[in-house]
């Protein structure tokens, strides 16, 4: 039987999100994201944009991520120039969220 520490211990060691950058560039977004503790059956990302209404306008997702960094590009040449907010989120439940000013 584990103890609370124990528990505690695989909780903290549990899958996370590291970093999170966002870039904009060329009408595209570049995120990078650097994993921790990606096990045999890899992580899946979510990664949603949402208007100030909180609809959400572009959604993209990867699935069995493996490696402990990751680097993508978004085209959001179809929104709207404004702020948004990205919301991302892991199979782990690690939830992140950034400003993006589109001009």
């Amino acid at each position: 039987m584990k103890t609370i520490l124990q528990l505690v211990m695989w909780v903290i060691h549990k899958l996370e999100l590291l970093m999170f950058f966002l870039t904009l560039q060329n009408q595209k977004l570049n995120i990078i994201l650097g994993l921790n503790g990606v096990n045999n059956e890899g992580i899946n990302i979510v990664l949603n944009i949402y208007d100030l209404t909180g609809k959400i306008v572009k959604r993209q997702q990867w699935s069995n991520l493996s490696n402990s960094s990751f680097e993508r590009q978004i085209d959001i040449s179809s929104l709207e120039s404004g702020i948004y907010m990205i919301g991302l989120e892991s199979s782990a439940g690690t939830r992140e969220f950034r400003k993006l000013v589109k001009e």
